[in-house]
Order: C-alpha cells, then structure tokens, then sequence
C-alpha cells in the first residue's frame, strides 16, 4: 500500500512532464484495486498516449536565402539592423575612395570630386569583369550613398553660405551672376536638347556645372534629375576639362587684357562669375592679385547660393520620368529647402567657427563618397558611347562665359556701383 501511495504521488509530479501521463495514471490506479478487479482489468486495455495536435507544434523555419554575400541575416534581426547591414560594404567602399580622393586632390590641384570619381570609375569597372557577383553585393550601399549621403552633403553645404555675402560683392557683382546663371542655363538647353540632341538629363547636368559651381552643382543636379551614373561622369569631366583650361588662362588674362589688368574689382567680378569651381577662383585669384581673389571668390559664392533656387525651380518645371497617371503631383527637393535654411540659420545666428568647419568637412567628404558611388555604378563603355557632344556642349557654354561674361561684368562694373 505504501508503495502504490509513492507512485501515486510520482505520477503527479510528473504529469507536467511526462508525455505519457494517463498511462503512468491507469498503472497507479490498478495496483490498488482489490485481486479480483485487478485481474479483470489488463493492460492491454489501458488508454494509449495520445499524439500532441499539429498546431502545438514548433513552426519549421524556412532555409535561408542565398545572396552573393552568402546567407541573409537571420530573420531575428530587426529592420534597423538589416538597413545597415546590407547598405555598409557600398558606403564603406566608396568612403574609403572618397578617403584616397582628398589625399590626392592638394598634391595635384584637381578637385576631390575628380579624383572620386576617377576612382570610382576604375574600380567599378574592374569589379564588373573581374567579379561580377561583389559588384552586385555593394549596389544597395552604392545607391544609398548616391541619393541620401549626397543630399546630406547638400544640405551641410548650406554653413558656407549666408546673406551677408551678398552684400559684399555689390549690385553689379549680384547682377553679373543672376545673369550669367541664367543664360547659361536657357542656353545650355537649347544647345545641348534641341541642337545636340542629348538627353534632357545630361543637358541639365552639364548646364549647371558651368553655369553655378562646377562638381557641386552637377552633384546636387542629380539628385533632381536621375540621371544615369555614366551622364554624371561625363558631366564632371566636362567642368574638369573647361576648368582645368581656364586655370591657365586667365591669369594670362590678367596680365595682357589691359581693361582686366587696369581694375581688380572687374578682374574679380569677371572671374568669379565665370569660372567653373569655388577652387579654380580661389587659385586665379590668387595667382592675379589680393584683390582680385577677395572679390572673385565672393562673387563666386553668390553664383553658389543659387543652386537652392535653381533646384527647386528645376524640380518644379520638370518631372524628369517620375511623373505617372497615378501620381501627377510635384516632388519637392526638401533638401534645397534644408540647404537654404541652413544657410539663413548661418546668416542671423552665430555659429563657432569650429562647427561651420567640420560642417564644410563633413560636407565635402559626404558629396566625395558620392562621387566615388557614382564612379562605382558607371560603365566605362557607356561613356564611350556618349562621343564627343557632351564635351561641345560644356567647351561651348564655357566660350560663352568667358567672352560674354567679360563684356556684360565690363558695362556693369562702369554703370553701378
């Protein structure tokens, strides 16, 4: 009897546990019935275990899929995590190019987007005849870096600009660029689309590096319209080409141009709205007089406060593609917005210097990686195919600054103040 009664209580304590619970049960039960029913009660007519339900069974997890990085995260990641996890080994290459790209630029004088893009180029290239397959792995980083680090970029770009220096470059300063910006754009248009026939995207990328700031412009110009990543590397090296000329160019200019080497500021004005980068005006300047460069780069960063309105005006009068039966309404480039409110947060609020610095750092570094993600995504044979049109186009619109640009800066520089 007392063995029966340890059983008993065996059996309850492990009912929770064991998966045959009635049976150990049925056991305990009919060792103490009396000999008589015991003998009438076999066990082979005890109740069988019963099979747990099909829906009380753990869920099989499906295989993991296969990329060209190997298998996917595990589906316990969350989606912060999978965002970074596939976008880093893009922007940790194109980083590091645009890392090589600003240690090349002071050595050579040529601009880090350049240099970005140039790299970009090459190893991009490389990668998609010597391993296809690793290409394929960086495009989720390589796009992220083109769309949303540039736009970061631009936005940043905005602590080097304020109002105050409008004003400094005077009325014929501010009429000479709103002038130049303008017509270089309407021409550029006509010229490129319905002379040249190339590709209204291309158009726009090559107008506005000659007609704002060279690679800056043609970077924040992309953002808009979308173009291809090989139109963006022959964009940048058209400003390059006419940029690199004009270097060498207007300091002779300057030195046998009697009406340029008589007065600095019309030197200065004519410099900086023509020239196609803020570092080619810095070097001419300098290579001219003290003058010259103070009022050349001046009026070189008024030209560059024009990029926001230019984008939002670009965005506005054209859908570039995007514009479907579905979705006939305008996007807006917030970041030009950002950029502009930037820019008036600089002009009323004192900003340490330290921070409008690493903000410009920050900045050059973010459109660099860009350029390097652009050269990444380029296929050199595409750019081939491009020919030489893209290249007349930007050697036309650069003539065109240099020859107009210099009367209409002579009639202003006479006429106003």
């Amino acid at each position: 009897m007392l063995v029966a009664v340890l059983v008993g209580v065996a059996v309850g304590v492990s009912a929770s546990f064991s998966p045959l619970p009635k049976l150990f049960a049925a056991a305990s039960r009919a060792a103490v019935l009396p000999p008589q029913q015991h003998a009438c009660a076999p066990l082979a007519c005890l109740p069988l275990p019963r099979s747990p339900p099909p829906h009380s069974l753990p869920p099989r997890l499906p295989p993991p899929k296969m990329t060209s990085f190997g298998a996917e995260p595990p589906p316990t990641l969350d989606g912060a995590a999978k965002f970074v996890a596939i976008r880093v080994p893009g922007v940790l290459i194109a980083g590091s190019l645009a890392h090589a790209a600003n240690r090349l630029a002071p050595s050579t004088g040529f601009s880090p987007f350049l240099w970005a893009s140039l790299l970009g180029i090459g190893a991009g290239n490389a990668l998609r005849v010597a391993s296809p397959g690793s290409r394929q792995a960086l495009q989720q980083g390589v796009r992220f870096a083109k769309t949303r680090l540039l736009r970061a970029g631009i936005i940043l770009y905005g602590a080097k600009l304020t109002v105050q220096k409008l004003a400094l470059t005077g009325v014929a300063g501010i009429l000479a660029d709103l002038y130049t910006v303008s017509s270089t754009l309407v021409l550029g248009w006509l010229l490129g689309v319905h002379v040249l026939k190339l590709k209204p995207q291309l158009t726009a990328l090559i107008s506005s590096g000659a007609a704002i700031c060279g690679c800056s412009a043609v970077a924040a110009t992309q953002t808009v319209v979308e173009g291809e990543a090989h139109e963006v590397a022959a964009a940048i090296g058209t400003v390059v080409v006419c940029g690199t000329i004009a270097m060498f160019l207007y300091p002779l200019l300057w030195r046998y141009v009697p009406a340029l080497a008589a007065n600095a500021k019309l030197m200065g004005i004519f410099t900086g709205s023509t020239m196609h980068e803020v570092a080619g005006v810095v070097a001419v300047g300098n290579a001219c007089s003290a003058d010259v460069a103070a009022t050349a780069l001046v009026t070189k960063l008024v030209r560059v406060c024009l990029l926001a309105p230019f984008l939002l005006l670009l965005s506005s009068t054209r859908q570039w593609g995007r514009r479907t039966l579905r979705n006939r309404t305008t996007p807006v480039p917030w970041f030009a917005l950002a950029l502009v409110g930037i820019a008036m947060l600089n002009s009323v609020v004192s900003v340490p210097a330290v921070v409008l610095k690493r903000a410009g750092t920050a900045s050059a570094f973010a459109m660099a990686t860009a350029m390097a993600a652009n050269g990444l995504d380029a296929d050199w044979s595409q750019i081939c195919k491009l020919g030489a049109r893209p290249l007349v186009l930007a050697g036309a619109l650069w003539m065109y600054l240099m020859l107009v640009g210099a009367g209409v800066a002579r009639f202003l520089v006479d006429a106003l103040p």
